[in-house]
């Protein structure tokens, strides 16, 4: 499903928006939750836009689906900030949350390279696998979703009277001030 913007919700939720369907993403992690597998931050702002993001959580992009979240990571580590300096130095500019030990501990450990090895001078292979294990560092272990449809309005008109509304881990689709419809955010309709 084609999705053109994406917010944050309450608590672990992200709401996604599209022409046909409203996605409700609740709990998983921040990297399932914002298709961000690398969890690249909204700091790196016009870059992460420029590279498919639709929306931020306030800390971490979000992309319309997984696989642009991938292409923005790779993208990222390819330009030449990152691209000068070694492993370790990357995950120290990349995650600088107090977790960099473990990080590069994980990231060397599960690839053979020394924290030492610079991502210029890695073989295309050993730059993939990166990739891949800093991916599983991040957690991208899935939570509930929901889909709804989306009103139909008419062409280039605005939708004023349609909303949804969360309460507790019910979400409720209102339109002119009516219920059209509810789902339990563990994807069973209600």
């Amino acid at each position: 499903m084609p999705y053109n913007s994406a917010k944050k919700g309450n608590k672990k939720t992200v709401v996604y928006s599209g022409d046909s369907n409203v996605l409700i993403r609740k709990n998983g992690t921040i990297a399932w939750r914002n298709n961000n597998p690398g969890n690249m931050k909204c700091n790196q702002g016009s870059f992460a836009k420029r590279h498919g993001a639709i929306g931020c959580d306030g800390t971490f992009a979000i992309f319309p689906d997984t696989e642009t979240g991938r292409k923005a990571q790779v993208a990222l580590l390819k330009i030449q900030k990152y691209q000068e300096k070694s492993i370790r130095e990357v995950i120290k500019a990349y995650s600088p949350d107090g977790n960099e030990t473990n990080y590069i501990k994980y990231v060397t450990s599960n690839t053979g390279l020394s924290g030492d090895s610079k991502l210029s001078e890695m073989k295309p292979q050993e730059f993939s696998n990166l990739i891949h294990v800093m991916r599983k560092f991040e957690d991208s272990r899935a939570g509930t979703e929901v889909v709804m449809p989306a009103s139909k309005n008419a062409p280039g008109e605005d939708a004023p009277n349609r909303t949804l509304r969360r309460v507790g881990d019910t979400v409720y689709r209102i339109e002119n001030g009516r219920s059209k419809g509810s789902f339990i955010c563990n994807g069973k309709k209600k």
